[in-house]
């Protein structure tokens, strides 16, 4: 056996007397014993004695600083704190920056593809995760007109915000300057759109006579809108005149947008109803509070004296002018001609 190219070499035999060994020409011969000659390779090397032979032999240096800020966002991402409002979504978007230091850093320094596109399919995970909780958590916004709105009609009655989104959506904000005109009696169809002031006011007359004023935050045209409900006559027309006392603002919903949105939800759609009832029973009251203060108000009329439900509601329903004459429903109506939401004593009932 040559050992010219061995550096160092183990010798083992089996038996057990002692016997010379020769060497001929490089060769170690016993013939009374099996030798094997093992090469012992050098031990800071990478032979068959270290154990990590073949395995992170030659240590590299650490990676350049966007790996590291990557991995320092995930590790900030897993210690937010569980009681942390936002906890779940402040994970989730740390994970989205930690991924993007990532795919830059595969991208660009070490050009790794595998590691690039398995960083970047995290993030279009995650992020998908992240725009649904934003949608999920973060309150919906409105402009400032539209929130004062909002606060002050809608968010009393539970309705939420996106609800009122959804519903301002396809609504468009007019405004209408002072002395111009909302509604014409005898005039102006109704059944087109319902509306609300949001500011300025609006003054609302009878043949010339002074009803009521519409303030802001408040239907302009509710008991019309009731009336086309109950009736749905596309040729009947404002029985009153609705002006603008000053520079006013107001939002508008088209009709049949309205009815298409609230039939899709019918649990709004209940609540938007006692909205109405509710505005119209406060106009019916506000001319009955007139008529009380100063029963000769009207004789500027050819009847003298009316009840609140004839004036803004029965009016509406195409009542003859000749039951303005009546100061009490029950006087001009009969019992089976009432609304059923107006009791005998010509008050609008109502369950606001």
């Amino acid at each position: 056996m040559s050992i010219s190219n061995i550096s160092t070499t183990v010798i083992t035999y089996s038996n057990q007397s002692n016997h010379p060994f020769f060497v001929d020409g490089g060769n170690i011969t016993n013939s009374n014993s099996s030798v094997w000659i093992k090469p012992i390779t050098n031990q800071t090397g990478s032979g068959e004695g270290n154990i990590w032979s073949g395995h992170c032999s030659d240590w590299k240096e650490a990676q350049h600083a966007l790996f590291q800020l990557g991995n320092l966002c995930m590790i900030i991402s897993f210690l937010t704190p569980s009681g942390f409002r936002y906890h779940t979504f402040f994970l989730r978007f740390m994970l989205n920056i930690g991924f993007v230091f990532s795919i830059i850093w595969a991208g660009f320094f070490i050009c790794m593809m595998d590691i690039l596109i398995w960083n970047f399919v995290f993030f279009i995970l995650n992020s998908a995760h992240v725009i649904y909780l934003g949608y999920r958590m973060f309150p919906v916004r409105f402009s400032k007109t539209l929130e004062e709105v909002y606060a002050k009609m809608f968010k009393p009655l539970k309705v939420n915000r996106k609800q009122f989104r959804d519903l301002s959506q396809f609504a468009n904000i007019l405004l209408l300057a002072k002395g111009s005109v909302y509604a014409k009696e005898g005039n102006s169809k109704i059944g087109q759109k319902l509306s609300v002031l949001i500011k300025g006011r609006l003054k609302v007359t009878y043949e010339g006579l002074y009803l009521h004023s519409i303030m802001g935050n408040q239907f302009i045209d509710s008991p019309e809108y009731d009336a086309f409900l109950h009736h749905g006559n596309w040729n009947s027309t404002f029985q009153i005149t609705i002006t603008a006392t000053e520079d006013s603002l107001l939002i508008s919903w088209p009709h049949r947008r309205l009815q298409a949105f609230l039939d899709a939800d019918p649990a709004f759609a209940h609540v938007f109803r006692k909205m109405i009832s509710k505005d119209i029973s406060q106009k019916l009251y506000l001319i009955q509070e007139m008529l009380m203060a100063n029963p000769n108000y009207m004789q500027t009329l050819a009847s003298r004296r009316s009840s609140m439900v004839n004036l803004r509601n029965s009016i509406v329903s195409n009542v003859n002018i000749s039951k303005l004459s009546c100061f009490g429903v029950s006087d001009c109506i009969s019992q089976n001609e009432l609304p059923s939401n107006v009791s005998s004593l010509g008050t609008y009932e109502t369950s606001v």
